[in-house]
């Protein structure tokens, strides 16, 4: 009868093909860094939410405005039918119903959703996100990030499944009102950074950057501009790593990271130990968050090596650690990620920094700032699937922007991969092959002792 059952039930999936997404929508209420966004406003916001009356999606998308005008006076919510409002639709560019429009003054960007809750379900999804985006560009205006390149750097628009691309950097950039270009040799790298940088990048170079190119980055940051740099330890190109860290008052040490038990399984063998996590957060503000949730957010690391902060002497910025391996960690010298007690030490080595340059001479601008760490994989599209590096980026972002104020929990970007550490794959295997044996043995056991009750 079970046997019949299954092949009934086979054969009608097979004739009634249907997709069933079981993912439901995350409750649609705005994240703490959109909510921290609206109540740092200094010019009044107005959104226009055109649905026609009693539409669902319409009622779900008005839930999520709601809490935001309850947080500033500038922040207006309106609703309208499209239809019924042809010339006022126009004015705003609204085409069809099922759109938000997002105003300040006579700016207006359009985020287009749907009417049929079908259709609008994916968009629903990533709506804070969506809405973040909106919000930056009418409220702030467009600002530029360029990211370093010619010398094998990370690319922004990586090939499909290169895990170590940075698409989903560049998303978040986006989402923050950013308008992402490049930066080489023929752009002008040479010379001086761009006068309209607002943040510069230069992630994982696989070959040396010129002095002139150093120079003027070092030029960039100490003139009041923001930077990420994020390189990776020694390979087999000479990168002349401490010639790119000397001016952020940083150096680096021999070997990478590793660790037997905090680490992430990823190609199944001792390789995995470079595949560090951690939530070994410094105290600095674009950590505040994370030291906060450090019972639940980690921060991922594939092959870092350790930072070291040079003596103090004058003209050099001030340093802070941000991000340290976890203890018993060590850095493997060897390449065979085996702890060697002669030649290696267990320690708790930072890879990531925060550095603050002096202000300027009349004090009234705040100095460059720069993030830097020695693993350019801490902004890759496969690290960046926990939540814990968003969250160290975004908040790393407004911290460079001395934006801090705006910083709050990032929303998801959309839905990644799921990486499980060893200790959570220990857990689903034990569960699996021991505890539901167990569970029904148990059961079984009490039934069989209650029949035996009843007999006697």
């Amino acid at each position: 009868m079970a046997l019949c059952l299954v092949g009934l039930v086979n054969f009608l999936g097979n004739e009634h093909n249907e997709r069933i997404d079981m993912r439901t929508v995350r409750n649609l209420s705005p994240s703490g860094a959109t909510l921290e966004m609206v109540r740092n406003l200094s010019e009044p916001i107005v959104v226009t939410l055109a649905f026609p009356p009693a539409n669902g999606v319409g009622e779900a998308v008005a839930s999520y405005f709601e809490p935001l005008a309850e947080v500033s006076e500038l922040f207006t919510v309106q609703r309208m039918d499209r239809d019924m409002e042809p010339v006022r639709s126009k004015e705003l560019r609204i085409r069809k119903n099922g759109t938000v429009v997002v105003s300040a003054g006579d700016t207006h960007k359009s985020l287009p959703l749907d009417v049929d809750a079908g259709k609008a379900r994916s968009k629903l999804k990533k709506l804070d996100a969506d809405f973040q985006k909106r919000l930056s560009k009418v409220s702030r205006g467009e600002k530029i990030a360029y990211f370093v390149v010619d010398h094998g750097e990370r690319s922004t628009s990586p090939k499909p499944q290169d895990p170590g691309g940075l698409k989903t950097a560049k998303k978040v950039l986006e989402q923050l009102g950013y308008k992402v270009k490049r930066l080489g040799m023929k752009e002008g790298l040479s010379d001086d950074v761009p006068d309209d940088a607002r943040l510069l990048f230069v992630v994982g170079p696989e070959h040396p950057l010129s002095g002139a190119e150093r120079a003027a980055i070092e030029r960039y940051v100490r003139g009041g501009g923001g930077l990420f740099l994020l390189v990776d330890p020694e390979g087999e190109q000479d990168i002349e790593v401490d010639s790119l860290l000397a001016p952020f008052g940083l150096a680096s040490e021999p070997g990478v990271l590793a660790h037997e038990r905090y680490r992430m399984r990823f190609e199944g063998g001792l390789t995995d130990r470079g595949f560090i996590f951690t939530n070994s957060y410094g105290s600095h503000p674009s950590t505040e968050l994370l030291a906060k949730k450090r019972s639940q957010v980690y921060v991922v690391a594939r092959n870092a090596g350790p930072l070291v902060k040079l003596p103090p002497s004058e003209g050099n910025p001030e340093v802070t650690v941000t991000l340290k391996a976890m203890p018993k960690s060590w850095a493997d010298l060897d390449g065979d990620f085996e702890f060697s007690k002669a030649t290696e030490k267990r320690a708790t080595s930072p890879f990531a920094a925060a550095v603050q340059f002096p202000a300027g001479a009349d004090g009234d601008e705040a100095g460059g700032r720069a993030v830097v760490a020695l693993d350019a994989d801490l902004l890759a599209d496969l690290p960046m699937t926990r939540q814990g590096n968003l969250q160290w980026f975004y908040d790393s972002v407004r911290w460079v922007e001395d934006e801090i104020e705006l910083a709050g929990e990032i929303a998801d970007i959309e839905d990644v991969r799921i990486l499980h550490s060893e200790e959570d794959d220990a857990l689903w295997f034990w569960s699996s092959t021991a505890g539901i044996p167990m569970l029904v043995l148990g059961v079984g056991a009490l039934n069989g002792r209650r029949r035996r009750r009843s007999r006697s």
